[in-house]
């Protein structure tokens, strides 16, 4: 696959995950900057992706959302 199609997967997949956290972080009133957060997490999915060595697909995906949400807990 080629490497921009990967990346707008990886993106794609991400603004999903991203909207609902924001969307959780509103209803607790909380707030934050979400353009250095979307950076971090992306960079986040990103690493995940150069890591797996297979096509796209569902175990693809839990990965990079794995390794997403490590990176929210050490923040």
């Amino acid at each position: 696959m080629p490497l921009h199609k990967r990346y707008d997967m990886v993106r794609l997949l991400l603004d999903g995950y991203f909207q609902g956290y924001r969307r959780r972080l509103r209803d607790k009133g909380l707030e934050m900057d979400t353009d250095e957060l979307w950076q971090d997490l992306m960079e986040a999915a990103l690493e995940a992706d150069r890591k797996w060595p297979d096509d796209t697909g569902p175990d693809w995906e839990r990965a990079i959302l794995q390794n997403v949400e490590a990176r929210l807990q050490t923040m």
